[in-house]
This record gives structure tokens, sequence and C-alpha cells, in this order.
């Protein structure tokens, strides 16, 4: 390392020294966050869950890493990098707005890729050998922002780039290549079983393990979705929620493990008749909530009414055919999640009380609407 790198590096290392405290605050008001990182992003409304915390954290973390550097090399005036790291720094800051506004974090995390990429590519352009130690962060920065696929060409498209930046040094770019090789291969396998585990964690989690259908958490979180889809373009979402007629006298006639039988053939019926835009949800016990897009409240009625000629059609072993009541209600501008699928459970109880194997459904009140 030259001793302009190494006087960067102090920059850099006591620069962040001294923001750190800062991206550890938390505003007035607000539930204290439990890493710096989250402080940073406290109100940050979070699509797609883990990537846009991804995509978030790693830009934040650039921001704090470059800026130190960009201020060293601009006051040395090395203004070709002091450039670069300053388009690195608009873009990472334009990206973290665009996923705080609903951007997609898929793309997101792309182009937060291909940004410090390039950028250490053109390090290593600019300064050779002792550039090429950027490389190695790179490298396994890939494998934490992007799925394992996208991550592994990106990193050999980076490898094979840096080959042809040391040509001019073939030892240097050998050893380069094989170094980051073994990088690479190491975070491929570490990524694969993370993954493995991460999808494990993420079935216990958020499915129901009796009817393999989505949880009452995958509910809410998928209610707080819909609400900011709905917010930014106004289209139609409707609730279907549905409930087991008798099932009381089911479990006390027959016994559990036949209520288990009977709650596996309805998810099971209704899953036959969901579209790839619906998603079915286990809301409690013998309760269930289709979350049903793109559909306004007369289509979700009659996709109820199909679900619910779908579960009778069939019959469970040793009990016959059971029926199910069925509530709709399409969610209106500016209507709390909640309130829409009370909206819905009413509707619900008013199918139970006019008798049960029927769909009744909750028109919007007069304050939403108006």
């Amino acid at each position: 390392m030259t001793d302009d790198d190494q006087t960067a590096a102090v920059w850099a290392a006591s620069t962040c020294v001294r923001l750190t405290p800062f991206l550890d605050r938390v505003p007035p008001g607000t539930r204290r966050a439990t890493s710096p990182s989250a402080a940073v992003i406290a109100g940050f409304v979070m699509h797609n869950g883990f990537q846009a915390r991804v995509t978030v954290r790693i830009s934040m973390l650039i921001i704090l890493v470059l800026t130190p550097f960009l201020l060293y090399h601009a006051h040395r005036t090395h203004w070709r990098i002091a450039a670069l790291l300053g388009v690195i720094l608009i873009g990472e800051t334009l990206l973290i707005h665009f996923v705080n506004n609903g951007g997609s974090p898929r793309v997101a995390t792309h182009v937060v890729s291909l940004t410090y990429s390039a950028g250490a590519l053109y390090v290593v352009h600019v300064m050779g050998v002792p550039g090429t130690f950027w490389l190695y962060p790179v490298v396994l920065a890939n494998f934490y922002v992007l799925p394992w696929q996208s991550a592994s060409l990106y990193n050999v498209v980076v490898i094979a780039a840096a080959g042809v930046l040391m040509r001019d040094q073939p030892e240097v770019a050998v050893r380069l290549a094989a170094t980051l090789g073994i990088m690479t291969l190491f975070g491929y396998v570490f990524v694969r079983q993370v993954s493995g585990q991460r999808r494990e964690l993420s079935d216990l989690s958020l499915i129901d393990p009796l009817t393999r259908a989505l949880n009452r958490r995958a509910l809410d979180d998928r209610l707080a979705q819909v609400a900011k889809e709905k917010a930014r373009h106004d289209g139609q979402v409707s609730a279907i929620m549905l409930d087991i007629d008798h099932f009381k006298k089911i479990n006390d006639r027959f016994d559990h493990h036949t209520g288990d039988a009977v709650l596996k053939h309805v998810v099971d019926a209704i899953k036959l008749r969901l579209r790839g835009t619906d998603s079915l949800y286990r809301y409690g016990g013998e309760e269930f909530v289709v979350i049903a897009m793109h559909t306004r409240l007369d289509e979700a009625e009659s996709l109820a009414e199909d679900l619910r000629r779908k579960v009778n059609a069939a019959a469970v072993p040793t009990i016959g055919h059971v029926t199910v009541s069925a509530g709709v209600a399409e969610l209106q501008a500016d209507e709390q999640p909640m309130a829409w699928i009370s909206r819905a459970d009413e509707a619900l109880y008013q199918a139970k009380k006019a008798g049960r194997n029927r769909v009744c459904i909750r028109e919007a009140p007069t304050a939403v609407a108006g």
C-alpha cells in the first residue's frame, strides 16, 4: 500500500469514528432502533423485506466509507478518483431514495453492485497493484447483496476484467485471479448453505405447519404492503374471509385429527381455485383470509362463491361434505388495513347469521368512500 493510500485510510477511519455517533442517533419521538444502521433508516418503509434492508444498509455503508476518501483525494487534487467517488456517492444516495419510495430492491441491488464493482476496477486501472486490494471486499459484498447466481457471475466478470487490467504483470494477474477465485468459491458455498437455512426459517416463521397456508404474521406483512401499493397506485384489491361452518361440532363429535383433516381439505380446495396473484392465509383456528389483488368487490364476491362451491364439492373421509361461509370487502383509499379486514369479518358474521354456507359483502363506509 502506498503512502497516499495509508494516509487516505487514516482519514477514512478518523472520519468514520466522528460520523458514527450521528448514525446512532434517533429522532425525537422515534422508537430507538437496535443498531446504528437501523437508526439511520428509522421511519424507512421497507419494501420486499430483507432485500430492501440489505440494499439500504450497503448503500449507507458505501457512503460512510467513501466520503472521507472523496475528501482526501479532492484535497490532494486527485480529480479523476475524486470525481469517480462523487458519482458513486450520488448514485448511492439516489438508490436509497429510490427504494424508500417503493422502487424494486432487486433492481437497486444490481445497480449497487455494478456501481462499486465498476468503481473498484477503475481504481485498479488508475492505481495499478495497490488498487487491487479493493477487489476483495467487492467479491465478498456481491454475495451479500445479490442472489448467489448473480454474485457468482459478477465476480467472474470482475476477475476477468482485473486480469485484463493487470496484463502487463502476468504473475500478479495470475495470483490475483487465484485468490479472488478462491474467495468466490468459498462465498458461493457459504451463501448456498445460508440460503437453504434461511428458506427453512422463513417457512417456519411464515407458513402454518398444519395446512401449509401462510400464517397470521405473513398476513400482517402483506396487509402493510398492500396498503402502500394502494396509496401509490390506487388499484383494486379485496379481502375474502372464510370460516368453516360447524367446525367446533366436528371436533366435538369426532376428534382433533379429523378436524385437522378438514382444515387441510379446505385449504387444498381453496388453493385449486386461487389465481397466481391471490394469497391464502390462516387467520386463526378455522378462519382463513384470501387477499385478491386487482380485484373489485363484485369480482371478489364471484371468487368467494367459487371457493365456497369448491370446498363443498369434495367429501372429507368419515364426515362427508363440509361448508364454509365467506365475507368480502374491498380496500378503500386511505383505509387502514385492519379496518378493511374488520369489514370483511363483519360480512362473514352476516353470512353466519343468515344461515351459513353463503357469501356476504360489506360495502365501503360512507366516511371512507366519500
